[in-house]
């Protein structure tokens, strides 16, 4: 069971890397000028997509003004080609839109009706309900392995302590009941958030 899910997931990591898209209306966030962001650690332009690498994030945009960006869990090839066990994405589809926060798991995913329980730097900064308006559902029009967490909380709360934070982990009963630990680092997200918000406004 476990092994077609993690073909299910490995199928789909190559269109999730490809940033799709995503519309989410709701308020601005952050407003930057542009030239304010620190020279990353590498930038190019692949893929339609102008990137950049700053620590630990992957920041990219698309000319539609799609940006997003990436951390990952359990980096290195392995025999199917995957670069990651999980993925954490912060994205917007435009200019004035607020973030979207999905977790995108290849080795496991969270069972359906399991909590997942967050925390940065050791604290508990909530735990999102399955299926609930502030919890996390199934990115609509995603892959059966990306979870959307609440717009509203990710936005006023969980984003903001990410910027602050060193460490973010993960921590739910994935569907074949075995509890995970998953942490991603927080390294070089601010200016990842802070270069893709000045890269629109080139």
């Amino acid at each position: 069971m476990m092994d077609g899910f993690r073909n299910r997931a490995r199928k789909s990591l190559a269109a999730l890397i490809a940033l799709s898209g995503l519309a989410l209306a709701s308020p601005a966030h952050a407003e930057v000028e542009p030239g304010e962001w620190d020279v990353p650690d590498l930038e190019y332009t692949r893929y339609g997509e102008h990137r950049a690498y700053y620590r630990d994030w992957l920041a990219a945009c698309r000319a539609s003004g799609y940006c997003s960006v990436l951390a990952y869990d359990g980096a290195g090839p392995d025999a199917a080609g995957v670069d990651a066990d999980y993925i954490l994405r912060v994205a917007s589809a435009r200019e004035g839109v607020d973030y979207a926060l999905i977790f995108t798991g290849v080795e496991a995913f969270p069972a359906a009706d399991a909590p997942i329980e967050m925390r940065i730097d050791g604290r508990k900064i909530s735990t999102f309900a399955a299926g609930a308006d502030a919890g996390w559902v199934l990115e609509p029009g995603g892959a059966v392995n990306e979870a959307l967490f609440g717009q509203s909380i990710s936005n006023l709360e969980v984003i903001p302590a990410m910027k602050a934070g060193a460490r973010l982990s993960l921590r739910f009963v994935d569907e074949g009941g075995t509890a995970r630990d998953v942490t991603f680092s927080l390294m070089g997200l601010t200016d990842a958030l802070i270069w893709i918000e000045g890269n629109r406004m080139r």
